[in-house]
């Protein structure tokens, strides 16, 4: 009669193992999923939907606008700043005459 309990008991660990095993399984599974579908998300997004401006080509805080008609852009530059892509800083030039010296400040 002992042995009979020790082998309910045994059968009911096994199931629970087998129960557990199953369940780390399933939840393996789905975050395996959902990173598959972040992934392909994630490149439908970035991969098919590319603008003129998606490469960020504007700098020093430049506006990239978009010409999708020519597939291509424009940037606007802020003040003090010029070239293709912002990339070159102006320094404004004052040039005044003083006690007999000339004299040119830059900022």
């Amino acid at each position: 009669m002992q042995t009979y309990y020790i082998i309910i008991i045994v059968v009911i660990i096994i199931i629970i193992i087998i129960i557990i095993i199953t369940i780390i399984i399933i939840v393996v599974v789905v975050v395996v999923v959902i990173i598959i579908i972040l992934l392909v998300c994630f490149c439908f997004v970035f991969c098919f939907f590319q603008t003129p401006c998606s490469s960020l080509p504007c700098q020093n805080g430049a506006k990239c606008v978009p010409n999708y008609s020519e597939d291509k852009y424009q940037c606007d530059c802020l003040p003090g700043y010029t070239g293709r892509h912002c990339e070159t800083g102006l320094y404004m030039c004052i040039s005044y005459f003083e006690f007999g010296k000339n004299v040119i400040l830059y900022f």
